[in-house]
């Protein structure tokens, strides 16, 4: 007949989760293994309820770690994604801005590059959708910028031939 130690008690009860009992401990470690008073006495002495109630908050917290590391490897790997596309997209968007013949078609390459950038920013966690919605035109003239429409702040115009 193997005894069961205290310590091996204590794991068996915690690990029996939410419907644990000392019943079941000895039910899982065979009726010989320890006494009902032995394991009622270990119980109290070593406070197993509340141990056990420790316990499972802690492994809760675990697996809520796990899942937030998880979410956010997968929007890191999404954010990646949509960057990639959307650098692409401004790449082409500066192409056909050179090709562009009319101001609506300006405006049209513009407007497109925002929306990318829009869902970029919203995909990283950095404004809202409403955010992004209700204020572009900060955006926008930054992407004005880059395209080379305007002149960046703080940098002079070339000066016109007379």
């Amino acid at each position: 007949m193997s005894k069961l130690s205290r310590e091996q008690g204590l794991n068996i009860y915690l690990g029996l989760g939410a419907g644990r009992s000392l019943r079941r401990v000895r039910l899982a470690c065979g009726p010989d293994a320890v006494s009902p008073r032995t394991l009622d006495n270990w119980s109290k002495q070593d406070a197993w309820p509340a141990r056990a109630k420790a316990h499972d908050a802690e492994v809760a917290a675990e697996a809520q770690r796990k899942v937030a590391k998880a979410q956010a490897a997968e929007q890191a790997s999404t954010a990646l994604c949509i960057e990639t596309f959307v650098r692409a997209a401004f790449k082409r968007a500066t192409e056909l801005v050179a090709k562009a013949e009319t101001v609506k078609d300006l405006e049209a390459i513009i407007d497109k590059a925002v929306e990318a950038q829009k869902q970029l920013e919203v995909m990283e966690g950095r404004v809202s959708d409403r955010t992004a919605v209700v204020a572009p035109s900060a955006r926008a003239a930054t992407i004005e910028e880059e395209f080379g429409l305007v002149e960046p702040a703080g940098t002079e115009a070339p000066a016109k031939p007379h």
